[in-house]
């Protein structure tokens, strides 16, 4: 837990790097468009989100996924500038929560062990 919670920061200040070269380096006309909500979350989308969701199949605990969840979210709202409700942006944003993407996970994997495939490829 605490290696993906490490991996989500060392991520998210790439991606807080990245924002601060499009505000800052870019010129005026272009800054609007650049430093938009929408392409900054798309810059945040593959490069965080992945570390967060790529390995939820091996947490155990309710608090662990609790714990990579906060981390997810404070990463998010510190990208976008936005500090309301952490449900609100998620809704708005179109990310499920991590227990359910966990839950689709493991689901995923007993499908693979216990379906017996009698025609591969």
């Amino acid at each position: 837990m605490k290696h993906i919670c490490r991996k989500i920061n060392t991520a998210h200040q790439t991606v807080a790097a990245v924002a601060h070269s499009l505000r800052y380096d870019s010129s005026a006309t272009d800054r609007g468009i650049r430093c938009s909500p929408y392409v900054l979350f798309h810059i945040w989308q593959p490069c965080v989100l992945g570390f967060a969701t790529e390995n939820l199949r091996y947490l155990v605990t309710n608090a662990q996924i609790d714990a990579v969840e906060r981390t997810l979210i404070h990463s998010l709202q510190y990208t976008l500038h936005s500090f309301t409700s952490p449900h609100i942006t998620r809704i708005e944003l179109g990310i499920p929560p991590l227990i359910l993407q966990q839950a689709l996970q493991l689901v995923a994997l007993h499908f693979r062990y216990t379906v017996l495939h009698t025609k591969t490829i």
